[in-house]
């Protein structure tokens, strides 16, 4: 039974390029797909059978005959294509493949570093993946780097990555499967369900686990998928594996973390597998990795600890909480652990007699350095590396050394303020960074003290810094912090008239000493106010009637919430029908309104706003993180999915598109430019939304936008990269508008271009 299907101008290009070198010289195909591309859309649609182009070329008595019947072919192809766009089929179509299309978000943060996952290919290099969408290869040989981020494509936010046999990475999407090689993706797999992980077999299919506790397998042509027998309904798939003998091995996780458990699976063609605690103590948690030695012998990597299995016995190897084990070229197995005992990553190396151990001790990273807790080592015949949260490092001699990136960068983010388009701060663990002309500098409040903790930041009305901290409260001028007053405070809001106002540091009991600061002319001048009834302040603001309101922490008997009317302090101990505790008082919008972040006494977090008599709770949009209000009162929040902005009526994400993870703070400068950060990285989204621009009243739909999201699809045939024709249909036919402006779509692929 046939089934009729809509293809995109290249999808189809590139099945007739396969078949068309079948008969056909390289060069002259490549031609062929050209001239149909150059060739005018006006013919109606056709219908081709894939069968009709696989047939055998006639023999012809010469050389020149055989020449002369391609040329004839080719002009047939070329003329049945042409209008083409429906096709009739009897298989699945075959795997595409794409250029990188940036983004158009910026990723200022440098490499911090921070790693969950390495691997190597079938060609040897290494490939990592770091926190919050960014990759990077690194070539034992040489030690040569490179590396990509969100802005490169939207496809390096993945879940996971597996290596490739025939060289490169598989980034695992959501519901996609890329094929890296460090240029393009050179096959792009559409999934049937939400993927977790994946792994490329020893005869080259494709294993893909799902959110939904199955297994896919792609043959090349089609997917099929295999019930994988959850051994708990809360279990979910957290490891995939296929040994030399072809069985499937999956790694099961139940969460809630950390009261997690732990399963593995094998299929063997025809039933499941399931082994537990009661074979070895380490598999009844949480599991990270499976892997088959060159013994055949499979390891299990688990929060638990290492499990072998010999083919029929299980073993516990060692009681720690392990990420990852790999084969040596020598056979020999590693693994890498987070070792609490010793306060840092460990690896060790087990000769066939005895373990080899090496800790911070020995060049790795402590607590204190790594930024997360995950370590995944992998040896290879140049040496044994090892990507942690604080970079990668390799073994050399008895001492580990990092290796990339070559730079520490900041890492430990917190508060951000955002200055302009090209300006930033943000703190981290170290101090506060200042992101101008590109780079970033330490800019302690103290120099001599670098490490001084800053609390909060605010932008005065006139463009200038503020910071509250540990150094008390300060502010920029000339490149320098001056201190304006040296009480430790933990919030800081300027207003409209240039007022200072400051909370200080928590103290023994419930009272937060609250204080203005005004410029009389030549110096500060400090003002006291009554102290705050909270435990502690986080954040303070004035509302559109002067007032002024704190959010905090609740004490014994007082709510996180107060506001001040010049006399004495209220506190608001019930805000939209529910008592608060925690609150974030984020600023007065456009309207007047206040808008506060609180938390009810279930732990619950909602966004409200006081319109100056009643409290109405907004639903937030899901993973929402932190709020901010824009110079013109336009609110803002970071999600999951990206910033959202406010419309009046519902929450719209103008970049919903692109998956850049999770985001937590975020700052929109007085021109619009909206920031988020995620756990290490600090993103810059395009367009601007001040309040000359409405475009956040919906989803922009302009042509450079389209551009930047619309992937062009291209076969192999390198020429066709370089054909006009054939790009401006992959942007129409893959964006849904026509026309495009094909200029500003040139200026937004840099890498391919000229065309």
């Amino acid at each position: 039974m046939t089934r009729r299907v809509r293809l995109a101008d290249t999808a189809l290009e590139a099945m007739l390029a396969r078949r068309g070198r079948r008969i056909l010289p390289v060069g002259l195909s490549d031609g062929i797909l050209a001239a149909i591309a150059e060739a005018p859309q006006a013919r109606r649609p056709l219908v081709l059978w894939p069968g009709s182009l696989t047939e055998p070329v006639p023999a012809f008595g010469s050389a020149r005959a055989a020449v002369v019947a391609g040329l004839l072919l080719a002009l047939a192809v070329s003329l049945l294509l042409v209008g083409s766009r429906w096709l009739e089929i009897l298989s699945q179509p075959p795997p595409r493949a794409a250029v990188l299309v940036p983004t158009g978000i910026d990723v200022l943060t440098p490499d911090t570093g921070a790693y969950r996952r390495m691997v190597a290919d079938g060609d040897g290099i290494l490939w990592a993946r770091g926190e919050s969408g960014r990759l990077v290869r690194l070539d034992p040989a040489s030690e040569s780097a490179q590396s990509w981020t969100v802005a490169d494509d939207a496809a390096f936010v993945s879940a996971d990555i597996a290596p490739a046999r025939d060289g490169g990475v598989w980034l695992i999407g959501e519901r996609t499967l890329r094929w890296f090689d460090g240029a393009v993706f050179r096959e792009l797999l559409d999934a049937p369900a939400d993927l977790v992980t994946a792994v490329e077999a020893p005869d080259g299919t494709l294993w893909a686990a799902t959110a939904d506790g199955a297994a896919l397998h792609w043959d090349g042509s089609s997917w099929s998928r295999l019930d994988a027998g959850r051994p708990n309904p809360n279990s979910v798939m957290s490891s995939i594996a296929v040994d030399a003998a072809g069985r499937l091995w999956i790694g099961w996780t139940q969460y809630p973390w950390p009261s997690g458990s732990g399963w593995v699976s094998r299929y063997d063609g025809s039933a499941w597998t399931v082994f537990d605690a009661d074979e070895a103590a380490a598999l009844g948690m949480p599991v990270r990795e499976i892997t088959e030695l060159p013994d055949r012998t499979v390891w299990v990597a688990t929060a638990g600890g290492l499990a072998r299995f010999d083919g029929s016995t299980w073993t516990d190897v060692a009681a720690c909480d392990t990420w990852s084990v790999a084969a040596a070229p020598d056979g020999a197995p590693w693994f890498a652990s987070y070792d609490l005992s010793v306060g840092g990553t460990t690896v060790a190396q087990f000769d066939g007699q005895s373990w080899t151990s090496y800790g911070p001790s020995d060049g790795l990273p402590g607590p204190d350095e790594s930024g997360s807790e995950a370590a995944s080592v992998v040896p290879t015949k140049d040496g044994v590396y090892v990507a942690t949260g604080a970079g990668i490092f390799r073994l050399a001699g008895s001492r580990w050394a990092r290796v990339w990136p070559v730079a520490q960068a900041p890492a430990g983010l917190g508060p951000l303020l955002a200055v302009s388009h090209d300006e930033i701060w943000a703190v981290f663990s170290s101090g506060p960074w200042h992101f101008s002309k590109g780079a970033w500098t330490l800019e302690p409040v103290d120099p001599r003290y670098p490490r001084g903790h800053v609390n909060d930041l605010a932008l005065a009305p006139d463009g200038t810094v503020w910071a509250a901290g540990t150094d008390g409260v300060s502010y920029r001028r000339d490149g320098r912090w001056v201190v304006a007053d040296a009480t430790k405070a933990s919030a800081i809001y300027v207003g409209g008239d240039g007022t200072v106002w400051a909370a200080g540091l928590s103290g023994a009991t419930v009272g937060v000493g609250v204080w203005m600061l005004r410029f009389d002319g030549t110096q500060w001048v400090r003002g006291t106010v009554a102290s705050c009834p909270l435990s502690a302040v986080g954040s303070l603001a004035i509302d559109s009637s002067g007032e002024l309101w704190a959010g905090g922490t609740d004490g014994v008997a007082a709510g996180g919430l107060a506001r001040f009317d010049g006399q004495s302090w209220k506190v608001v101990r019930e805000v939209a029908g529910s008592e608060v505790r925690n609150v974030v008082v984020f600023g007065t919008a456009s309207g007047g309104d206040i808008w506060v972040e609180v938390e009810s006494p279930e732990s619950t977090r909602q966004i409200v706003r006081f319109d100056g008599t009643i409290w109405t709770a907004t639903e937030q949009p899901a993973g929402a993180r932190a709020i901010d209000l824009a110079a013109d009162g336009t609110v803002w929040v970071s999600t999951d999915r990206g910033p959202a902005v406010y419309d009046g009526e519902r929450w719209v994400l103008p970049h919903a598109d692109v998956q850049v993870g999770t985001t937590g703070a975020i700052s929109v400068a007085p021109d619009g430019t909206v920031f988020a950060a995620g756990s290490s990285n600090i993103w810059r989204f395009p367009g601007q939304w001040g309040p000359q621009d409405d475009a956040h009243k919906q989803v922009p739909q302009q042509a450079h936008v389209l551009a930047d999201r619309a992937r062009i699809e291209v076969s192999r045939a390198p020429r066709l990269r370089e054909c006009p024709m054939a790009r401006a249909v992959a942007l129409r036919t893959l964006s849904g508008r026509s026309p495009i402006d094909l200029s500003v779509a040139e200026s937004r692929f840099p890498r391919i271009a000229p065309w």
